[in-house]
């Protein structure tokens, strides 16, 4: 198995790491600058670069992935047409990043959607903020979030809008998850400390309602990020309580199951890949490794320490 994680310096870069028995042994680091979210399609490595211009406009970069999961082959740095690109996706039709400062998602190389509006939230909403742009698992739409104005949007192929979905205002959607039965979306609400569920019928999205992902009572400021699904279960890492919490979805909406420790300050991002799951700790640095027993997270015996990840995949070629 072969870890890979973005650290988010400018001397940092991406980690590639052999996992097996328990042991993590790092083979290659490539030095990028502030890696901020990468995904893995086919046998290619495409990665979002906070600013490898100078300018504030993000950058992308691929490359190729050896037999024995090294990277080689880097492309030459493009252009996402936007700053601080946060999410790039790759599906049939092309390479899609969401530009969370420029309120544009780009289907590269150079077709650009801009949204526009805000949120009741004036500190981070003051305007719209594209955060998640990604092909349903229908294959028919691109679905979108923005944490800015509170809303999630279908987009044909080329961009052209589809339809739109309000969220209750002030929510700050930022990543989707797909049941297995691809028609029920969940939606990490970072402003809000809940995943919302919507349907999707056709064209249309439908918000249902949400649940918190922390436990009652909680008063600490808590911001959701990254979201999953793995079988009857849905897991969403809390930032701030810091914490990955584990929902039962065999109903439509989702039952807070518990709470499991992310073992460090600030869980980014976390992978699931059959029955392991591994977290990143942005703030402490902490990568934290689980087995999954009956859906429920338990942490393994393996240490490790990457500065500001970001990003992590597990991959088993």
């Amino acid at each position: 198995m072969k870890l890979y994680i973005s650290e988010h310096e400018k001397s940092g870069g991406i980690h590639v790491f052999d996992l097996s028995d328990k042991r993590v042994d790092e083979i290659q680091f490539i030095k990028l600058d502030r890696p901020t979210y990468f995904t893995i399609e086919g046998d290619k490595l495409y990665a979002v670069l906070r600013d490898p211009f100078g300018t504030m406009e993000s950058g992308m970069v691929t490359f190729d992935i050896a037999k024995d999961g090294t990277l080689y082959n880097m492309s030459k740095t493009v252009a996402t047409n936007g700053k601080s690109g946060c999410h790039i996706s790759v599906n049939k039709w092309g390479i899609y990043i969401a530009n969370y400062r420029s309120a544009n998602i780009c289907k590269m190389p150079d077709r650009v959607v801009v949204h526009t509006g805000g949120g009741p939230n004036t500190e981070r909403q003051e305007e719209a903020h594209p955060h998640f742009a990604k092909i349903t698992p229908d294959g028919k739409y691109i679905i979108a979030t923005d944490l800015g104005t509170d809303e999630v949007y279908l987009y044909d192929k080329n961009l052209k809008e589809i339809s739109r979905c309000k969220l209750p205002c002030g929510v700050g959607s930022r990543h989707i998850a797909f049941n297995k039965d691809k028609k029920t979306v969940y939606i990490s609400l970072e402003l809000s400390s809940e995943v919302a569920t919507l349907s999707l019928s056709g064209d249309k999205l439908e918000y249902i309602g949400s649940q918190k992902t922390i436990p009652n009572g909680y008063n600490i400021e808590n911001f959701p990020a990254a979201i999953r699904v793995k079988d009857d279960f849905l897991y969403v890492s809390n930032r701030g309580h810091d914490s990955i919490a584990v929902f039962d979805i065999k109903e439509k909406a989702p039952k807070l199951l518990e709470n499991v420790s992310s073992f460090g300050e600030n869980p980014r991002d976390f992978y699931i890949k059959g029955k392991g799951l591994v977290c990143v700790n942005r703030i402490s640095g902490d990568i934290v490794f689980y087995k999954l027993i009956n859906g429920m997270p338990k942490r393994e015996d393996i240490k490790l320490k990457v500065n500001s990840p970001t990003c992590v995949i597990l991959d088993d070629r």
